[in-house]
């Protein structure tokens, strides 16, 4: 039992992490562009607090995610799916990668979907608007 307990707490901090650091986003989408150096510190605060290096977690196969986030992180379907929010909020500010960030959003919304006990419409929205919205 101590073992979930500290499973769940470990989850739980996980996704207080990313939630801070969609936070930390709001003031980059006012501005509306994230310039290089923001990107760099982004990817750099990403990596110090998920472990996950934004690159290459990029150019990570679809099919190899639920082995490093599920198995080697620890993530469930919630953060999961904050994990795919964060990148959706990145691809709207960021020219560069854009694609990319929103085929990884898909791509982990998609995970989340076959990861969770529940299906969620707003999962599904999410999906949608990103396969529908034409970049800038």
């Amino acid at each position: 039992m101590e073992q979930r307990d500290y499973i769940l707490r470990e989850i739980e901090k996980i996704g207080a992490m990313i939630a801070g650091l969609i936070g930390k986003m709001i003031p980059l989408k006012e501005k509306g562009f994230l310039e290089e150096d923001e990107w760099i510190d982004l990817g750099r605060t990403i990596e110090e607090d998920l472990n996950i290096n934004l690159d290459r977690l990029l150019s990570t196969p679809s099919h190899q995610f639920d082995q490093l986030l599920t198995r080697d992180l620890g993530f469930d379907a919630s953060n999961i799916e904050l994990l795919a929010d964060l990148l959706a909020d990145i691809a709207e500010i960021h020219n560069q990668d854009k694609l990319l960030l929103k085929e990884t959003a898909i791509d982990l919304y998609e995970m989340a979907n076959r990861n969770s006990k529940i299906f969620s419409l707003e999962r599904a929205a999410k999906i949608n608007r990103l396969k529908t919205v034409k970049p800038k």
